[in-house]
């Protein structure tokens, strides 16, 4: 257990952003002697603006495959952080993901590979319970064995981690910091699914790429830009990059690299 407490400890530091996830990811790795840990913040309920710091940071790759591959597929599901409320509770989430292909493909191409045979999951929540982020961790035994073992401490460090994050929230509000840009008044006349499309295109992503990330089809994203357009009074691309790359490179999505140009995971090691 005392290696549980330096986890809490990690949880309850206020350090810089980067920092924390890092220096946390490794804090519960070590605690749960597990294959693989990351730890996740974003603003609430916008899992394209998630950062991720991973331990150990040679399984970076899996994060970032994680992230572009599966995480929208996994938001489709009742198992997203769009579904509403999630539970505070440690979970299996391959084995109560309804999407039993996704599972599948999800051991076959990143977790097995890598020595993981259960992954365990805890949502971060925000002062109003919304999801803020998540805790997951990658274990080389079966799901019921890691629950057993881990989901008490496991809570008590997100439990931590939810509150130290929502003190940062509260202390940079109460010190005047403004978490949105300009701009960003003029996307919130945009839906939820339109700001993520402006997200990624300010990162230069085709069509194509946009609706391989998101699983919609091109049609239905050339559709969408057409509202983009309309909405926002631009004519192009560059137009719309021109009023909004800022905004759109501040709150994109990170794991990074040579999978999406533009991104940058935590390298800190």
């Amino acid at each position: 257990m005392t290696r549980w407490r330096a986890a809490e400890a990690a949880a309850q530091r206020l350090l810089a952003a980067q920092e924390w996830r890092a220096q946390l990811a490794d804090a519960v790795r070590r605690a749960a002697e597990a294959e693989y840990v990351t730890v996740v913040t974003c603003p609430p309920q916008d899992y394209l603006a998630a950062q991720a710091g991973t331990s150990p940071r040679s399984h970076q790759p899996l994060t970032e495959q994680l992230f572009v591959r599966f995480l929208p597929r996994i938001e489709k599901t009742t198992e997203g952080m769009s579904a509403g409320a999630p539970s505070a509770e440690v979970y299996a989430p391959l084995d109560r993901s309804p999407d039993r292909e996704m599972n599948l493909e999800l051991k076959r191409v990143l977790f097995t590979p890598a020595g993981i045979e259960s992954l365990l999951h805890v949502f971060l929540t925000g002062a109003d319970r919304r999801p803020i982020g998540w805790i997951s961790v990658g274990l080389g035994s079966p799901s019921d064995q890691a629950l057993a073992r881990f989901a008490v401490p496991l809570k008590q460090v997100a439990e931590q981690a939810s509150q130290t994050l929502r003190g940062a929230i509260a202390l940079a509000e109460g010190c005047g910091v403004r978490p949105t840009l300009p701009q960003e008044a003029e996307l919130a006349q945009l839906s939820a699914r339109e700001r993520q499309i402006v997200r990624l295109v300010m990162l230069g992503l085709s069509d194509t790429n946009v609706a391989e990330r998101l699983q919609l089809s091109e049609t239905t994203i050339g559709s969408h830009m057409k509202k983009i357009f309309r909405r926002l009074k631009v004519h192009s691309r560059v137009e719309l990059a021109a009023r909004f790359g800022a905004t759109g490179r501040a709150t994109v999505v990170t794991p990074d690299s040579d999978l999406v140009q533009g991104l940058r995971p935590d390298t800190s090691e």
